[in-house]
């Protein structure tokens, strides 16, 4: 074993609590509880208290209105100081005598600044110190006596260190009072470098526990406290105080605080950028501090302490000390701004008043040295020059502050910090300090920036505690932050949290109390203008699912409502699941949504009210997959709307065009006439709330006085939801008509608030509604219309426009009638075309076309000329296609792009505002709109993740400017950049025919590797053709100006873009230094590498960019290039950006369409049954299911049910293969599609009126979710009928294919469930089949029996496989290679093929199937060679394939021909058969003889039979090698094999996205598309394996569609909160057909886990059960020896007095959580758990780090240990399991992501065997969404229950489920652990070295890529361990 194996425990494990066994624990439990005298007055309970003491950090000071006591007398609770004569006194220093004892005292100063806290009233049971070189700083918090003020003070006092026992015996008076008051001890939060040198010495004297804070954090933390909470705090220092400017100048608390430079300057001076909470970094600082002030002036003025000195500098003057430039120059120096005042040389007349008395004395003319001296008292001395003290004191005081102001400021311009704060006890409020600070960053930076200054400046590291921040600036910093998760806060001082405490938490309501609702709840959020952090705060609290839903009723108040509004519209940004909670009471929700609905019309509401009842709208009508929402919409949008157009002229003309409107409109009117009064009163109101909202709307447009914020806000959000109707055909059929009636989008650009400088966001978001209203779509059938309908539409449009000028203004309009269309379509032509035209005719013109020209009162809108002239030009100008709008938009980004304000506001995203960017709805208009919303989103996310990864290398670059040469130098290094010159442009090629930018524009980019390590020149190297670099100007000027801040500006200002220019380029090719195609293989010459000293890059960069770039070149611009001095590169699988959007892009532009079976499914519309193969009329009557069913048995159980009959006149087939025949299902597919007239006719006007499909009505049979789908009654007993069809099964014998083992076929082996076989039976038939595989299921099996049953019974259909990573991929491709396919029909493409593990050496990625092909074709042709010997044919046949054939042809068939004559001789017998067989010599290595003795005919048929079908295939396969041999080319044969050969072709849905035209190009063809875990894959991904071929007859030519995967566990991974949250662009095609409703099949029985464990997550699963399997294997029926349960929640507290850290920004990490896991780990291997089936997972990627950080030190190198299987995170792990898993929660303040379930449940669903979660208890189980995952985790104690005796050797013989009784010990923290684990492994290695023991087998260890990128080459395990180093352990 080695050394450290006993050392690394030892060091890392102290010994903690003693060990306490179950039976110990049980008889504590026992004892009587505290009677209530225990608790104290306030309420707070000694078990609190004692846990306040243990954990300060879970006691949080609540400082809401806290505010600093500037003028107050001491409060009584002080406690009094001692002085030497005995006198006790008042903390302000004055003396008083206490119990006569005078020689005890200590002396401190009392700060009389002390910070009342008026709202914190609970116990605070520590106090806090920071002890520094110079000064202890001391804080502790008092309560207010009974009777006074509520709350309590933090009072601060400083004592100098060296007199640090004196604080001590402070704190132990502390302590003894807080003992007497409360009956509990203090503890001390220690910081400083005095922590750690009086550690023990605290400790020992006051016996208390003593925890240790980090310095540096304990700064920042203060310090964010007291700028973003305490009024009056921060200020700034005036040198020349004046009534209007006084010397104190106070800033207001602020929350935009980041980031910003803190000079902390104590006995030195530490400078630290600080660039979020807990972010930060020490970049400078100087040994020249106030430990050099205190030390010199001690030896040159004998001061004794700091006051003292700073008194004396208070009243010095340093001219008299210190050189002036007056005194050199005899005035200023004009020339470089110096001032004749100003300090030249500090001390400067010291030695020149020196020397000249030198030179006197030498000279006998004057004093001598020995007569310059320094006096004490201020006078001079006869005969002597003198330095006074106090001149000396600030002349020193000077130079050290001037020292410090200036290298602050330096630090400042470096790191691009505005704010500088001064920190520390060397200030002190001295004035001339500040003044001499002040003035110092005021010149530096020539008046540019302030330095900020701290009341409480000397106390910043006294960490008191973890500060509870108000909910309001909570909110505020966790939405800058980015940070939408959070978990209910239980602080027993929360007001919302005691709130829910005493009225719903843990009660039934029945009622709400309108006084608690209104004075407690509504009064305090809208003083606090319903921050987000407060409603979040109460969402966890539960209060809408406890109390505010079931006390609603009709009779409940506005307020009542508008708090229900408010908490779901946390809920949805939450993306917490919403609609839900209220569908057990559908009729109480309808009351609810109408209150909301009519508040939504209240003018009298404050704006921001009504804006958020207009994101509750906005997510109802986001939920129209509800029913309950649907029945409450529906109306709202139905064709009822029309009565709100502006003449019933209009109306009708509308309904004549269309028959089926017409219908439908008079039964929504008889269906008005027929209701009663209320019924009536309620329509009329749902037929006009859009109408009224929209009238309100222009209204706000139009009035002067709304130009708010909260107005905008509005007006965004209200555009939003128009954007969000006209983008879903069901909602836009009648909104669009309204909104065009209304000339909505005109009259939005004609307001005044549309042209405000301030509403960016609002003409971004009008041109997104612009979009969809003209969208080229019919709302009548929701067609979309080709580019030939779009024109002639127009058209239309244009001569109606003619005719109407023609008819009734010839005289004046006949120009305008005779104009051609294509100058009509021209704005400003058109404009000068009507201008003849009066203002009373332009009107008429315009009613005439058929337009309003006259508004309400209430819209304050007047159609003046201007407005009605832009209705005509608007109306009849061109517009754009979004075909051609989507060529416009450039793939390759540039500086400009990438830091457009539009693409920047995504990122500030908070849920608060709405952005200009489309959403994934569950329904789309038309394939073409899907791909252009994909094209959108999936653009701005390459986007933003371009931006990020370029600023963070230019950040890790660190760009500086050179001032000797004015150039930018960089002082850091990336291995994604390079420093280059300026790339040479050497081609452009000329435009092609009828384009104006070039065609291809090459350059050259030159890169020095001479002095690159080897890795990093490979990586470079290995730039592919089609590969993206980054071409960077980054000036120094620009950096220095320019916040870096990834992306998260800390204010609301634009950030800007740390480089000047960006240029994007695509790699051609990769040369060496002498412009030769670069070789993959090095070069060497004799056996030597010579070191390579250039590389080139041959690029293209992007044509458009160099076209503008030559453009501005010719204005007179700088030529960009010149500046180009960095080239970046990506990952690989980050950069495929490019391939991915032109691959998108050319789909939109060829209006694809999918099969017709699926088309109107995938949009949303029409039947969602509809692509059931039920519901097709090509379903398969009857299916080989060869191996699907093990035996009779089987078949009959997946069948139950049905009536199974076997066509046998036993009525049993014992042994498959089985052929199933079914009833015609195509009986089931007409009648649902196929009703009678009058009963469409019924549906459509009853669906136009009820809106209960909210589709469209009956003028549309093809996209109408009721036109064409019977009642569900009618679809059931269709339904029931196929079902109860009966089952026809009959069998055949195999054929035999030969006597070898290789032609015996490969045979399922797993028994399939009833589920399973459904699934296999859906998936083998043509149409849509979608797969729900709870975990554990067999998803992955299923889908490779579907492959397998496609194969052999469509032998001439191609299938795809597609799956969201390598890894799925290759697990679904080693369970197809096991099968019985040939696998020369099988192709894997992509990157991953490599990683596959498969017994065969055979590679599938497409060289290799070619490499393969030719391998194979040499075998059998060595096989032809041995067959014509065997037959005597002279000649060389097995040369190549051709002269295999003719073989064939010649001698083989006819051969056979002449045997087959014999076999149909009637007199033939099995002898004469065996004999004349012409190929026996061929099969003599046959492992059986081919004709044993006994045969008869039959058999021996049979066996020839078999012999000559093995020969056929050898030619067969050599008749398909044989392209091969006459295609020379790598790539054609590789094409071929794509185009021809393969019959099931494997990709990544990634590879497919960025291959598809280069496929699709090669004319590659499939029949049917397997998905695999297609719930992990994005929509647009989803759909592109289905487009990866050409169109047959206008659609895609695919039969099948299978998808596997689970929509409750993880979803894609998006990046971009703006688009995650707000797009819905981690919405996976699988999710949304789930949603629509489209028929599932559900796998429900799971094989992976133990049933308990299964337990954890079966409540997301309710039909889930179990397979045999868990229960019957003896592994599933032991318990996991030295562990008492299978699973457990251990519930791990503070170590070391922290819980969860954030080091950097979303980089999560908790150490006492990593150590737990660790030392668990290192517990299981000693007791001989393999490594390889334990897997540690987190929630966090910093957790992975800081978990694989502590592997590596503690167990990588000890064979004892080893690693686990993986580190991993959870979302990395999914689809993956072992037998045991260890998960590491993190958080300890609130869930955080993990309130997502589906994160829970993949969470849950990787053990087998066993599970143990670490986590904050408190935390987790009171968050609502995981409640049942918790109830059935925390049945068990939280503590870890360890058995001891036991080891893992395959001899446990405890069961699983035999738990009581069992003698287990507990484990009480990560300390106990730790030292239980140190004394195993002492006697472990005890054991090792008395040979009683050997050390275990090194174990593989697997890691992800993500490892490898960030953590580089790890070092290998020491796997060599020999004897002798046993015994040296």
């Amino acid at each position: 074993m080695p050394a450290e194996a006993s050392s690394s425990a030892q060091s890392a494990f102290k010994p903690s609590l003693p060990l306490r066994t179950t039976a110990e624990k049980s008889s504590q439990k026992s004892e009587p509880s505290a009677p209530a005298s225990s608790r104290h007055p306030n309420g707070t309970s000694k078990q609190k208290t004692r846990d306040a003491i243990l954990n300060p950090g879970t006691i949080k000071i609540n400082v809401q209105g806290a505010f600093i006591v500037d003028d107050d007398a001491p409060t009584p609770c002080r406690v009094a100081s001692r002085s030497p004569d005995g006198a006790a006194s008042n903390t302000n220093g004055s003396t008083s005598r206490v119990n006569g004892e005078r020689d005890e005292y200590f002396t401190y100063q009392h700060d009389t600044s002390d910070i009342r806290l008026p709202n914190h009233t609970a116990i605070v049971s520590h106090i806090a110190v920071d002890i520094g070189g110079s000064l202890a700083k001391l804080v502790y918090f008092s309560r207010n006596p009974k009777g006074s003020e509520p709350g309590g003070r933090l009072h601060f006092l400083k004592f100098e260190t060296d007199r640090i026992a004196e604080c001590m015996d402070l704190m132990r008076e502390l302590q003894e009072k807080h003992q007497k008051q409360n009956g509990s001890e203090l503890c001390v939060m220690a910081t400083g470098g005095g922590a750690f040198k009086y550690y023990e010495q605290i400790r020992t004297a006051l016996g208390v526990e003593v925890l240790r804070e980090d310095e540096m954090e304990c700064l920042i933390i203060g310090l964010d406290f007291f700028i973003q909470e305490i009024p009056s705090e921060v200020f700034t220092h005036n040198a020349t105080p004046s009534p209007s400017s006084p010397a104190m100048d106070f800033l207001p608390p602020r929350t935009d605080i980041y980031p910003y430079l803190l000079v902390n300057i104590g006995s030195g001076v530490s400078m630290i950028k600080v660039s979020g909470p807990r972010e930060y970094e020490r970049i400078g600082g100087t040994s020249l501090g106030g430990g050099t002030l205190w030390g010199l002036l001690s030896l040159i003025t004998g001061a004794r302490n700091f006051d003292d000195m700073l008194a004396m500098a208070e009243k010095g003057d340093n001219t008299a000390v210190d050189m002036l430039v007056g005194d050199i120059y005899g005035t200023g120096y004009a020339k470089i701004g110096l001032k004749s005042d100003t300090i030249a040389s500090s001390f400067g007349k010291v030695y020149k008043m020196k020397r000249e008395a030198e030179r006197a004395a030498e000279d006998g003319t004057g004093l001598g040295s020995k007569d310059v001296g320094i006096v004490t008292d201020g006078e001079e001395e006869d005969g002597k020059t003198t330095f006074r003290h106090e001149d000396i004191s600030r002349s020193l005081l000077y130079a050290v502050s001037y020292n410090i102001g200036q290298i602050a400021y330096l630090q400042s311009s470096v790191h691009s910090l505005e704010h500088i704060y001064f920190g520390g006890s060397f200030i002190r409020g001295h004035r001339q300090t500040m003044n001499t600070l002040s003035y110092a960053i005021n010149y530096w930076s020539k008046g540019t920036k302030q330095a900020y200054f701290l009341r409480h400046e000397g106390y910043l590291g006294a960490k008191f505690i973890e500060f509870q921040t108000s909910f309001s600036r909570a909110s505020r910093q966790g939405i800058q932050n980015n940070q939408m998760d959070s978990s209910a806060d239980a602080h027993p001082d929360n007001v919302f949290a005691e709130l829910a405490r005493k009225h719903w938490l843990g009660k039934k309501v029945t009622r709400v109390q309108q006084d608690v609702l209104k004075n407690q709840l509504w009064d305090p959020l809208e003083k606090a203008n319903f921050a987000p952090g407060a409603l979040l705060s109460l969402e966890n609290l539960q209060i809408l699912e406890q109390y505010l839903w079931p006390g609603f009723n009709a009779e409940a108040s506005n307020q009542h409502v508008l708090l229900i509004v408010l908490l779901v519209n946390v809920k949805r940004r939450e993306n917490l699941t919403t609609w839900a909670l209220f569908e057990d009471r559908p009729q109480d929700f309808s009351t609810l949504f109408h209150r909301i609905l009519s508040l939504s019309l209240d003018t009298n509401l404050p704006i921001t009210i009504r804006t958020h009842l207009l994101v509750t709208i906005i997510g109802a009508f986001q939920a129209l997959d509800s029913g309950l929402i649907r029945k409450e919409c529906a109306p709202l949008v139905s064709i009822a709307i029309w009565q709100n157009l502006h003449s019933e002229a209009a109306r009708d003309g509308l309904l004549e065009k269309n028959p089926q409107f017409k219908k439908a409109w008079r039964s929504a009117t008889r269906r008005y006439e027929g209701a009663e009064d209320a019924a009536k009163i309620r329509m009329r109101f749902e037929r006009s709330w859009l109408y009224t909202l929209l009238l309100d709307f222009l209204n706000i447009l139009h009035s002067s006085d709304q130009r708010t914020t909260d107005t905008i806000i509005y007006c965004e959000r209200f555009l939003e939801f128009l954007s969000d109707l006209q983008s879903q055909f069901p909602t836009r059929r009648y909104v669009n008509t309204l909104l065009q009636d209304l000339n909505l989008l005109v009259a939005l650009k004609q307001s005044t608030l549309f042209h405000d400088e301030g509403c960016g966001m609002l003409r971004d978001l009008y041109t997104l509604l612009l979009h969809y209203t003209y969208f080229p779509i019919d709302d009548t059938s929701g067609r979309q219309l080709s580019l030939q309908e779009s024109v002639e539409q127009h058209a239309a449009k244009l001569s109606k426009l003619q005719r109407a000028a023609l008819r009734h203004f010839k005289d004046k309009l006949v120009l305008l009638s005779l104009s051609n269309h294509g100058l009509l379509e021209q704005r400003e032509e058109l404009k000068g075309l009507l201008e003849p035209l009066d203002d009373t005719e332009l009107q008429q013109l315009v009613g005439y076309l058929g337009f309003r020209t006259e508004y309400p009162k209430s819209a304050s809108l007047t159609a003046t000329r201007a407005f009605l002239l832009e209705v005509l030009l608007f109306a009849h100008e061109k517009q754009p296609t979004f075909q051609e709008s989507i060529q416009t938009m450039p793939i390759m980004p540039t500086e400009e792009i990438l830091y457009r304000a539009s693409f920047l506001r995504n990122e500030s995203y908070d849920g608060t505002r709405s952005l200009a960017i489309p959403k994934l709805n569950f329904q789309y208009l038309t394939i073409g709109d899907f791909l252009w919303r994909a094209f959108v989103l999936f653009r701005a996310e390459a986007f933003y993740e371009i931006r990020k990864d370029l600023e963070e290398t230019v950040k890790r670059l660190q760009p500086r400017k050179d001032f000797t040469t004015g150039q930018t130098r960089f002082s850091g290094s990336s291995k994604m950049a390079m420093q280059i010159a300026k790339p040479a442009i050497i081609e452009v090629v000329a435009p092609r025919v009828g384009e104006e930018v070039p065609a291809e524009v090459r350059a050259e980019v030159i890169l020095d590797v001479s002095r690159m390590p080897d890795n990093l020149r490979k990586e470079w190297e290995g730039l592919k053709q089609g590969d993206v670099v980054f071409l960077l100007s980054v000036q120094s000027d620009e950096t220095n100006s320019r916040a870096i801040t990834n992306g998260n500006s800390a204010t609301d200002a634009t950030p800007e873009a740390p480089f000047k220019t960006m240029r994007a380029a695509e790699i051609i090719q990769v040369m060496d230094e002498h412009g030769k195609p670069l070789r993959m293989q090095a070069q060497q010459d004799n056996g030597y590498q010579r070191r390579p000293r250039q590389r080139r890059l041959l690029v293209k960069l992007d044509a458009v960019a160099h076209q503008e770039d030559a453009a501005n070149i010719r204005r007179g611009k700088k030529d960009v290039l010149e500046s180009i001095n960095i080239v970046v590169k990506r990952r690989s699988r980050e950069n495929n950006f490019r391939p991915m959007l032109e691959s998108i892009r050319q789909l939109v532009t060829s209006n694809i369409a999918l099969p017709s079976w699926l088309q109107d499914v995938f949009l949303g519309l029409g039947d969602p049954a509809g692509a059931s193969y039920k519901r097709l009329p090509d379903a398969l009557k009857r299916i080989d299911f060869r191996d699907t069913f093990l035996n009779w048995e089987h078949l009959v159980e997946s069948y139950q049910g049905k009536n199974v009959k076997a066509q046998d006149p036993s009525g049993i087939i014992a042994e498959p293969p089985y052929v199933l025949e079914t009833g015609p299902p195509a009986q089931a597919s007409e009648e649902p599609t196929v009703a009678s007239k009058k009963r469409k006719r019924d549906e459509a006007g009853k669906a136009v009126q009820e809106g209960s499909a909210l589709a469209t009505d009956g003028a549309s049979v093809e996209k109408s979710n009721v036109d064409t789908r019977t009642s569900k009654k009618r679809r059931r007993e269709v339904d029931d009928t196929s079902t109860a069809d009966a089952v026809s099964v009959r069998t055949y014998k195999p054929v035999n294919m030969g006597p070898y083992p290789t032609d015996e076929p490969k045979l399922n082996t797993i028994r399939f469930t009833p589920a399973q076989v459904e699934a296999i039976t859906s998936g083998t038939q043509p149409g849509l089949t979608i797969i729900v595989g709870p975990p554990g299921t067999g998803k992955t099996d299923v889908a490779t029996q579907i492959i397998n049953n496609i194969y052999h019974n469509f032998p001439q259909e191609r299938t795809l496989l597609v799956a969201h990573s390598n890894q799925a991929l290759n697990q679904l491709f080693q369970k197809i290679v096991a099968l019985d396919i040939d696998e020369r029909h099988l192709l894997r493409l992509g990157h991953g093929e490599g990683e596959l593990h498969l017994e065969t050496e055979a590679s599938y990625s497409k060289y290799g199937r070619v490499e393969s092909f030719l391998e194979n074709g040499a075998r059998l042709l060595a096989e032809v060679s041995r067959l014509a010997a065997s037959l005597d044919a002279p000649g060389a046949h097995g040369n190549s394939c051709e002269t295999a054939d003719y073989f064939n042809t010649v001698y083989v068939k006819p051969a056979w021909s002449r045997f087959e004559q014999l076999l149909q001789a009637p007199d033939t017998t099995a002898e004469k058969l065996e004999q004349a067989f012409p190929f026996t010599s061929f099969f003599s290595n046959a492992p059986k003889p081919i004709f044993p003795a006994d045969m008869n005919k039959d058999d021996v048929v049979e066996s020839v039979d078999g012999c000559y079908r093995h020969i056929q295939k050898i030619f067969s396969e050599l008749e398909d090698i044989r392209p091969f041999e006459v295609l020379r080319n790598a790539r054609d044969r590789a094409n071929y094999l794509l185009i021809k050969e393969a019959r099931i072709i494997a990709m990544t849905s990634t590879h497919a996205a960025i291959r598809r035209q280069e496929i699709a190009g090669l004319g590659f063809t499939y029949d049917n598309v397997i998905m695999e875990e297609a719930a992990q894959i994005t929509e647009v991904e989803n759909f592109i394996p289905l487009a990866l071929q050409r169109t047959k007859d206008g659609q895609l030519p695919v039969k099948r569609v299978i998808m596997c995967g689970d929509h409750l566990q993880n979803s894609p991974i998006v990046q971009n909160l703006a688009f995650r949250q707000y797009a819905n662009l981690d919405q996976s095609l699988f999710l949304r057909l789930v949603r629509l409703g489209v028929p599932t099949i559900l796998l429900d029985r799971q094989g992976r886990a133990r049933p308990s464990l299964a337990e954890l997550y079966k409540w997301r699963y309710p039909t889930l059960g179990n397979l045999p399997i868990v229960s019957s294997l003896s592994e599933y029926q032991r318990a996991n020896p030295g562990l008492r349960y299978d699973y457990q929640f251990i519930n791990v507290p503070n170590y070391k007095g922290k819980g969860e850290m954030e080091p950097s920004p979303h980089f999560l990490q908790n150490l006492g959580e990593a150590e737990y896991a660790v030392a668990l780990f290192m517990y299981m291997r000693l007791l001989g758990y393999p490594a390889s089936k334990i897997s540690i997972l987190t929630t966090y990627a910093g957790q992975r780090a800081l978990i694989r950080d502590v592997l590596q030190h503690r167990c990588a190198k000890n064979r004892l240990f080893g690693m686990p299987r993986v580190v991993t995170t959870v979302d990395k792990y999914q689809g993956e399991q072992n037998d045991y898993i260890i998960l590491s929660l993190v958080r300890t303040t609130r869930v955080g992501y993990l309130r997502d379930i589906r994160r829970l449940t993949v969470a849950l669903s990787r053990a087998r065997l066993g599970l143990y979660i670490l986590g904050r208890r408190e935390v987790f189980e009171s968050c609502f969404e995981l409640k049942e995952a918790c109830d059935r985790l925390v049945k068990r104690e939280d503590k870890l229950q360890l058995v001891v005796g036991e080891l893992f050797d395959g001899n446990m013989l405890r069961k699983v489920d035999e738990v009581e009784g069992v003698q287990a010990t507990e484990m009480e923290g990560v300390e106990h652990l730790g030292q239980y684990v140190f004394e195993m492994t002492k006697a472990k290695v005890e054991s090792l070295k008395e040979g009683r023991e050997v050390l275990p087998e090194v174990e593989e260890v697997i890691g992800d890529e993500e490892d490898d990128n960030e953590q580089g080459v790890v070092e290998e395990m020491d796997v060599e361990v020999e004897a002798d180093e046993v015994e040296d352990v």
